[in-house]
């Protein structure tokens, strides 16, 4: 998804998450999040369509929260790793309001 297509700006993030999916726990290196999903780092490829869940950590604007996502893009990087782009199905009203205040208040960094 091209940045012009985007409701909501992203906000810069990196900090290590864990996402569940059927097979055991996965360890992530988030990049960013928005009000609609999030961007990140992991060592295998996933396809489309995977769901699976995200423990967001929390961080000192942004509680922390459990989040069922949508993989919408999996890219190899040149280091041979993978960037995800997921999309929340289920994000609580705390998280939305959380992200919200991070996205105007213009912080481009959350930690």
């Amino acid at each position: 998804m091209s940045s012009e297509s985007r409701k909501f700006p992203r906000v810069s993030f990196t900090d290590t998450t864990t996402i569940e999916v059927s097979s055991g726990s996965l360890s992530a290196e988030l990049e960013d999040l928005t009000v609609e999903g999030a961007s990140f780092i992991i060592e295998n490829a996933t396809s489309p369509g995977t769901i699976f869940k995200l423990k967001f950590p929390g961080s000192p604007d942004i509680e922390p929260t459990e989040l069922m996502t949508e993989v919408v893009r999996c890219d190899q990087r040149p280091d041979g790793r993978y960037a995800i782009a997921v999309k929340f199905s289920d994000a609580d009203d705390q998280y939305l309001m959380d992200i919200l205040s991070v996205i105007h208040s213009g912080n481009s960094k959350t930690n």
